[in-house]
């Protein structure tokens, strides 16, 4: 399995999609920054009132970016998702798969192997976001005069939130390059994870607060027990340990639930 990754990686640093997307990962917290900026300009503008465009970056840009990071739904989990079935399902687009196959390498390694080598991809461009955010953001426009304490907690807690989200959505890339085989697949359907579960979790939520009315839908606190839509009430700063823990123990789950299905169908697939 070992040499496997090895031959993956090599491919991976000749790959140019690999460093474009990379690059894209690094200058993500400045292009939320400027965005954001111009949004509050805008507004401010807009309703004739002076806005003080840097107090209020002060006041959320950091822990904004350290939120962001531990969502499944980002920009980054999108380019991390292209990236990865992209190069990964070269094999089987060049056709090449059976080959690695009969060369001794049981189904097993090969699948853990391409997901090992997915969870590189993905953590590399998780640390060159947050590298920039603590790098440059956070000496510009701090934590809102957080405590230390409070900043290591955030910075930890979130990079470990965004290596098991990254983990999720390299199980769906890994079990749709498994299992159907087709880089198309690899791609759009993982992408359709990606927008949709953000899009019917939304919907779930607001359904619920509906049927059981909003009142009694806030007193039961029903948001952090929805999956994914509760990845979003996580506050870096302010850490809910029951959003938080429900949160990794529905990745857990769904990580496990998806690499199951895509090995087992790949066990069983004929390579052509």
């Amino acid at each position: 399995m070992t040499e496997i990754i090895k031959v993956e990686l090599f491919r991976l640093k000749k790959s140019a999609l690999f460093w474009i997307m990379l690059g894209v990962c690094a200058a993500m917290p400045l292009i939320n920054l400027l965005i954001t900026a111009i949004m509050y300009t805008i507004l401010g503008i807009l309703n004739d009132i002076p806005v003080d465009v840097f107090g209020l970056l002060c006041q959320q840009a950091t822990a904004g970016l350290l939120q962001q990071m531990s969502n499944v739904p980002n920009d980054m989990v999108l380019l991390t998702i292209i990236s990865t079935a992209v190069i990964l399902s070269k094999e089987f687009v060049d056709g090449t798969m059976r080959n690695v196959v009969l060369a001794n390498k049981t189904r097993t390694e090969l699948f853990f192997a391409y997901f090992i080598t997915s969870m590189i991809v993905a953590v590399t461009y998780l640390m060159a976001f947050l590298t920039v955010t603590l790098v440059i953001v956070a000496p510009i426009f701090g934590f809102n005069g957080e405590p230390a304490s409070k900043v290591v907690s955030a910075v930890f807690c979130s990079l470990a939130l965004g290596i098991l989200a990254m983990a999720f959505i390299e199980s769906v890339v890994c079990m749709f390059t498994f299992c159907v085989r087709k880089q198309w697949a690899a791609v759009l359907f993982p992408i359709l994870i990606w927008y949709g579960t953000a899009v019917l979790i939304n919907i779930i939520n607001m359904s619920t607060g509906t049927i059981l009315g909003a009142t009694q839908a806030t007193a039961l606190n029903f948001e952090k027990w929805i999956p994914f839509y509760n990845m979003q009430l996580y506050d870096p700063m302010n850490i809910d340990g029951i959003i938080v823990g429900m949160n990794i123990l529905y990745l857990a789950l769904f990580i496990a639930g998806f690499t199951c299905l895509g090995l087992f169908t790949f066990k069983k697939a004929d390579l052509k």
